[in-house]
């Protein structure tokens, strides 16, 4: 159990960040939301997480914009990228983000 830490979803997909949360919480983590990468920049200046779980791809500021703002300030927060995009032509993750 993780008794005490704090973590951050972020995911335009209420769905989706929602249910990380609750698997986070229930696994003893002080789990939050955020539903934006604009959103996720100000949670995390009050909520002070140790981890960060973001998708990459959302509107106005994405997933790695939002962390390179966020690390500035946090910078000993774990941070996890995901995805659910793969490529619309080979169906797999782009060679370059290899």
């Amino acid at each position: 159990m993780i008794s005490g830490a704090k973590a951050l979803v972020v995911d335009d997909e209420p769905f989706l960040a929602d249910t990380l949360v609750l698997i986070l919480n229930r696994a003893g983590f002080q789990a939050s939301a955020a539903y934006s990468g604009i959103e996720a920049v100000e949670v995390a200046e009050n909520l002070e997480p140790n981890l960060i779980i973001s998708d990459i791809f959302m509107p106005y500021l994405s997933g790695i914009e939002a962390m390179i703002v966020i690390r500035g300030f946090l910078p000993a927060c774990k941070i996890l990228l995901f995805s659910g995009h793969t490529s619309a032509t080979t169906g797999k993750c782009p060679r370059t983000w290899l």
